[in-house]
């Protein structure tokens, strides 16, 4: 029952960010960190939730929808080795 239900809130969770500054990627991996540090009571229990992102650099030459796919594979590279990271 609680497996289920986090499942569900992982996917709900899976979600594409732009952020538009210099130093994206360390904005983001202080969100990470702050995310995995931070402990969340549920139904009784101390669960950790864990971040894993894809930054992709801005680059005029590339459309955003480009963009955004180049971030997307970088996410779902960190996915599929190791999780909880940031993927530049």
């Amino acid at each position: 029952m609680v497996r289920e239900q986090i499942q569900k809130l992982t996917l709900l969770i899976n979600t594409v960010i732009l952020v538009l500054t210099k130093d994206g990627s360390d904005l983001i991996e202080t969100l990470r960190k702050a995310i995995e540090e931070t402990k969340i009571d549920f139904e009784k229990q101390k669960i950790s939730v864990t971040v894993t992102a894809g930054v992709a650099k801005k680059d005029t030459s590339l459309t955003v929808d480009r963009w955004i796919d180049n971030a997307d594979e970088k996410l779902y590279f960190g996915k599929n080795n190791g999780k909880n990271r940031v993927v530049n």
